[in-house]
């Protein structure tokens, strides 16, 4: 069976599938323009004069001037808020810079003094040191004296 679009007994006798769900598509005809000429016709026509428009009166000039320096107005408000935030952003950022620089500068400080304590403690412990070798020398030798001194006289000589 052969399908024909102006034939609705063969459309209706045959088995329904999907291509005979859709409503059958009618192409233009000769005498229908496309949609997108009858857009272009309709902008074509001539405007007749009596429905031109009269201008606006001085009360609805003034209005609608009020209302775009209100506009003006709102948009530059808005501007400036958003500056302001910015800005407020920019100092936060500022500020917490400052805090951490702060810090360092404090944790320099601290690790410049710990040099300089670590500085003298080394100048310093040459010299300790060799006190304490002198001290350790000095109590060896009075250990030695006591020990002399309480040994008998007789075993002095086996001593040295």
């Amino acid at each position: 069976m052969s399908r024909k679009s102006s034939s609705t007994k063969k459309i209706k006798m045959e088995e329904p599938d999907s291509e005979s769900t859709q409503p059958p598509q009618i192409p233009h005809s000769e005498n229908q323009d496309p949609p997108k000429k009858k857009k272009a016709a309709a902008r074509k026509k001539p405007k007749s004069p009596e429905a031109s428009v009269e201008p606006p009166s001085a009360d609805e000039l003034a209005t609608q001037l009020i209302e775009m320096e209100a506009l003006k107005l709102r948009i530059k408000a808005y501007e400036a808020e958003k500056n302001a935030q910015k800005a407020k952003t920019v100092a936060e950022n500022a500020r917490r810079f400052a805090a951490e620089a702060r810090r360092v500068a404090t944790d320099a400080r601290k690790a410049a003094e710990e040099a300089r304590k670590s500085a003298e403690v080394e100048k310093r412990a040459p010299n300790e040191a060799c006190r304490e070798v002198k001290r350790a020398v000095k109590a060896q030798e009075d250990r030695r004296k006591r020990v002399e001194e309480s040994v008998p006289l007789c075993n002095v000589g086996l001593l040295r």
